[in-house]
């Protein structure tokens, strides 16, 4: 049976850790403020769990010797990656904002005046997940914002990270805007204004504590896969755990022997500095 081929493991890897990067739009606004804690190289908190993906595919996405291709392979571990990490990192920064306030979508702009007018922040970015709910108010015609795609945007430092969808100007300030897609229904509807930097801290831990498997640490991302053909102890686990999926195939070995285990990990968790340096709003009616 053929080998797993290390140009197409590679080029899975490669796809899934630039999917990662691209989609994972609050970890790269962490990142830009100077809140991003890189602890790869220490023990993890016992109480902070790695996470991610234990599942069986086809041997043959792997392989040279097949005909079949999977250009989107590594894209869609990436892109699952990414949305987990928008919602396991921005539940925890809603929910630590030290004043909570709830309106209707059409009354979203003159909140969040009115907040930034109150507010004692110097330095805020709005982060949301309404997406197209913006569209229903007029975003395009509102006088605050301006959208990205317009040439009269004014340029911020954080102008060229994905994620970025224009700026609100308020009192002569500019104030970049963050659109984030988040897969938790409870984060629906999210609007957080906040100084980033002063408000909460993005850690990334090591995915895994095996020193053996450090070698298949990617960007603090664990991705293996393995040859179930080929590693019999793996294989033998998974016959004798009797899995649901596997009780109805008559030959279990050698269904087994045509398959891959792809493991991706990783570990991280947003802690609150201080949480009056954050508004957290809930748009009620969408």
């Amino acid at each position: 049976m053929a080998r797993l081929e290390e140009e197409k493991l590679l080029s899975f890897r490669r796809h899934l850790l630039a999917s990662r990067n691209k989609l994972g739009h609050l970890r790269a606004l962490m990142l830009s403020v100077g809140a991003y804690v890189d602890q790869t190289h220490e023990v993890p908190p016992p109480d902070v769990r790695a996470w991610g993906f234990n599942q069986l595919e086809d041997k043959r996405a792997f392989t040279a010797q097949t005909r079949i291709t999977y250009p989107s392979w590594g894209e869609g571990y990436g892109q699952s990656m990414a949305r987990s990490e928008n919602t396991f990192g921005l539940e925890p920064l809603v929910a630590g904002a030290a004043r909570q306030v709830s309106c209707s979508v059409e009354d979203i702009f003159p909140v969040i005046e009115a907040e930034l007018g109150k507010s004692q922040l110097s330095d805020p970015i709005v982060i949301h997940t309404l997406l197209s709910h913006l569209e229903l108010v007029g975003i395009d015609q509102n006088d605050i914002f301006i959208p990205k795609y317009r040439r009269d945007c004014p340029n911020t430092p954080y102008s060229d990270l994905d994620g970025f969808s224009g700026v609100l100007i308020f009192k002569g300030r500019t104030i970049p805007v963050f659109s984030i897609f988040a897969a938790d229904e409870n984060l629906k509807g999210r609007v957080l204004i906040a100084d980033l930097g002063r408000f909460a801290s993005w850690h990334q831990y090591a995915p895994i504590e095996d020193e053996e498997e450090e070698q298949n640490t990617y960007e603090a991302v664990f991705i293996k896969v393995s040859d179930l053909n080929t590693d019999d102890r793996l294989r033998q686990k998974i016959i004798d755990d009797e899995p649901d999926w596997l009780r109805d195939k008559p030959e279990k070995e050698r269904y087994l022997r045509g398959r891959v285990v792809v493991r991706v990990y990783e570990r991280f968790e947003a802690k609150i500095r201080e949480a009056s340096a954050a508004i957290a709003i809930e748009v009620t009616n969408l």
